[in-house]
Formats: C-alpha cells, sequence, structure tokens
C-alpha cells in the first residue's frame, strides 16, 4: 500500500519527468526555429551581395548610367552611388 507520501513522490516524478519533456520540446523547437530564421537571413544577404556585386561589374563597364544600373539590380541609387565611390 502506497502511503500519502509515497503518493506526493509519484506526483513529483511525473511533475519532474513532464517538465523535463516540456523543456527538450522547447529546446528542439527554438534550434529548428533558430536555424530556419539563420538560412532566410543567409540567403537574404547573399542576395544582396550578389546585387551589389553585379552593379560594381555594370559600374566597371560603364556603359549604363547608375540609374540604369539601380533599375537592373533592384538596389537604389543612393546604394549604387555609394558603391560607385568605393
Amino acid at each position: 500500500m502506497i502511503d500519502e507520501y509515497g503518493i506526493e513522490q509519484i506526483k513529483q516524478e511525473i511533475i519532474d519527468e513532464a517538465t523535463k519533456d516540456g523543456i527538450k520540446k522547447g529546446i528542439k523547437e527554438g534550434l529548428e526555429k533558430g536555424i530556419k530564421e539563420g538560412v532566410k537571413e543567409g540567403f537574404r544577404e547573399g542576395e544582396e551581395n550578389t546585387k551589389k556585386e553585379l552593379a560594381l561589374n555594370l559600374l566597371s563597364m560603364g556603359m549604363l548610367t547608375e540609374e540604369q544600373i539601380a533599375q537592373a539590380t533592384s538596389l537604389s541609387q543612393e546604394q549604387v552611388q555609394i558603391l560607385k565611390e568605393k
């Protein structure tokens, strides 16, 4: 027969196990979300760098205006001007 102390101990063990499971699940979900956001950010940065490289190449050719380069790369004219000054 289980006394009152035994019942409380069992309850506490169940709570402890549920807490551990909840923490594990939270960590797993947090890592998955962090990785997903990191990948998205990496793609955004890569896309931005590609646009800048393209703009620099077009600027070095000297055949297009800054406005045309901005249109071709989806960069702002200010961004193109900054790249030109580098």
